[in-house]
This record gives structure tokens, sequence and C-alpha cells, in this order.
């Protein structure tokens, strides 16, 4: 939207929601460096280490700037996997 990143969906047992990020939020910054794209973003995680690490990131919501942390984790740990018989 406008050079902002929305968010449009979270994982059911994801971090985002975890840390009570919610659709509709758009996200500012991660660790203080502005992102206007998901490859940005994921670029700015990535920068604050191993999974598992508390990533600061500011949102807008509502009319209000509000600062979040979300617990970084391995995308197939809580990612739907393939359907075996």
């Amino acid at each position: 939207m406008e050079n902002r990143l929305v968010i449009v969906g979270l994982a059911d047992r994801g971090p985002a929601k975890r840390a009570d990020l919610r659709t509709g939020d758009i996200v500012l910054s991660v660790a203080g460096k502005e992102v206007r794209d998901l490859a940005g973003f994921f670029r700015r995680v990535w920068d604050q280490g191993q999974a598992g690490v508390d990533v600061p990131i500011s949102i807008y919501r509502d009319g209000d700037t509000l600062e979040v942390k979300v617990k970084s984790s391995e995308r197939n740990r809580f990612l739907k996997g393939p359907s075996l018989h």
C-alpha cells in the first residue's frame, strides 16, 4: 500500500501472532531501520541474528505508532508442510 508494508495475514502459531501483530498493521521499521517492502523486511529481520532473538518492530495501528518485540523463529516450525498420505 503506497510503498508501505501492510500485514494481510498471520500464521496461527507464528511469532507475529504471539506478539499481537494484527492484520491491517503497517510495518514502519525493523530495529530502527525503515522498511518499505517484504524483501527489506526480511533482510532487517535476518540482520538481527539467528532464530530466537527478539526483533524490535515499529508498527502503525489505528492512528498510533507502537513498538513491539517479535521473537524470531525458524519458518519450518510453524508453517504447514506438505500433506503426506
